[in-house]
């Protein structure tokens, strides 16, 4: 009967067990709802704040692409948002462009992620290279055939000129050493309708990616301002410059008279070209002279010197020449010479040399040309009187006489 079923030991504890079967089911069932329920909402979350950092993603691998078009697309439109800069949107520059930033690596450490106010900063390290010594050299190199081109005679129209930097950038994309620079940047992310954007354009960005050219155009136009004045070198120091291209040796100087007869220094080096094609030394060599700190003044001998018309010639590989510059000076007070690489956008090689000028040469020269301006400035004070009395006769002779 039905209390002898529930009073039997060998039945209870089938049944017993039979219930407990069920348990596992029940509990994994409330978990899972449990985990719908308030978990939903966690995924959402992370689902969301992922599509900031995916566009970011697509921001970066667009900078190593050198994809301009793009990463203008992913900025939210704005005056300040689009890069308009005139190196990375010139034809010329872009296959050296694409060489240095295809080696750009990045990693995206953090995002902040504000979802209700539907922005995000997105933390990125990025190692890109430096190109400021290639761009500086591959601007010298341009800058030194157009220089050659010029004193050769062949004029470039504005076509070849073009082409002629495009080929120069292009050889130079070659030889891309891994000079990487670190940064870490926060670009700050907008959602803007359905998508992500990047809010604005970091300052940063076209920097990176004309591999620094904004600090050499910025370094030129500051050298070009000034005339640095070299601190004064050992009085045994003696100009001897060598470099890849040509090496300078120091000879000798002499104190001449100018056109407009002063006195001035003309000085003689030693230029052997050690490049693989004629040159010459003007498109190598720049050599200026300092006296009372400042910078002194080409000058033009009233005789004609066969060194200085050779400044401008052409020099076969390997050959050597005497070469004459020549400077106007102001007194007899030493000079400091310097020579550089001509065209140089680095200015890194140079040699530096104090020269103390013969007094009595210079001062002579000097003194002859205060007598001749000052018999000059007596001649014209003579040639203003007998104006004034020839002026003063005229007058009373045509005054009316008193009857």
């Amino acid at each position: 009967n039905v209390d002898d079923l529930y009073t039997d030991d060998s039945f209870m504890p089938n049944l017993t067990k039979k219930k407990r079967k069920k348990h596992p089911f029940l509990i994994f069932f409330f978990l899972l709802i449990i985990l719908l329920i308030f978990g939903g909402g966690g995924t959402y979350y992370y689902i969301q704040k992922a599509k900031p950092e995916k566009v970011a993603k697509e921001y970066l691998d667009s900078m190593k692409l050198f994809d301009i078009k793009n990463l203008n697309t992913l900025t939210l439109p704005g005056k300040d948002s689009v890069i308009d800069n005139k190196q990375l949107l010139n034809p010329a520059f872009e296959t050296f462009f694409k060489a240095i930033n295809k080696k750009m690596q990045y990693k995206i450490e953090k995002t902040d992620f504000n979802f209700i106010n539907g922005t995000a900063n997105v933390h990125v390290k990025i190692s890109y290279i430096n190109g400021e010594n290639l761009l500086k050299d591959a601007g010298t190199d341009f800058i030194r055939q157009i220089a050659s081109n010029a004193l050769s005679g062949q004029s470039l129209n504005a076509q070849q000129i073009e082409g002629l930097l495009t080929e120069t950038l292009n050889k130079h994309s070659q030889m891309i050493s891994d000079d990487f620079i670190t940064t870490n940047l926060v670009i700050p992310m907008e959602k803007h309708l359905d998508n992500w954007k990047v809010a604005r354009l970091l300052p940063e960005i076209p920097k990176i990616l004309s591999a620094n050219y904004d600090d050499i155009e910025a370094g030129l136009k500051k050298a070009s301002e000034t005339s640095t004045v070299p601190a004064a070198p050992a009085p045994d120091a003696v100009i001897d410059l060598n470099t890849e291209k040509f090496q300078i040796k120091f000879s000798s100087i002499k104190v001449v008279k100018d056109l407009s007869e002063k006195p001035a220094l003309i000085v003689y080096y030693i230029y052997t070209n050690k490049s693989s094609e004629a040159v010459s030394p003007m498109v190598d060599v720049r050599l200026s002279a300092y006296q009372n700190n400042k910078a002194l003044e080409p000058a033009l001998p009233t005789d004609s010197i066969p060194e200085i018309d050779q400044y401008m010639n052409n020099i076969e590989p390997n050959g050597s020449k005497i070469i004459a510059q020549c400077f106007c000076l102001d007194d007899a007070s030493p000079v400091i010479l310097q020579v550089q690489s001509a065209f140089d956008m680095s200015n890194q090689a140079s040699s530096t040399q104090l020269v103390n000028l013969p007094q009595e040469e210079v001062n002579q020269i000097l003194q002859q040309l205060q007598q001749k301006q000052q018999e000059a400035q007596a001649k014209a004070q003579e040639a203003q009187q007998q104006s004034q009395q020839a002026q003063q006769q005229n007058q009373q002779q045509q005054q009316p006489q008193q009857p």
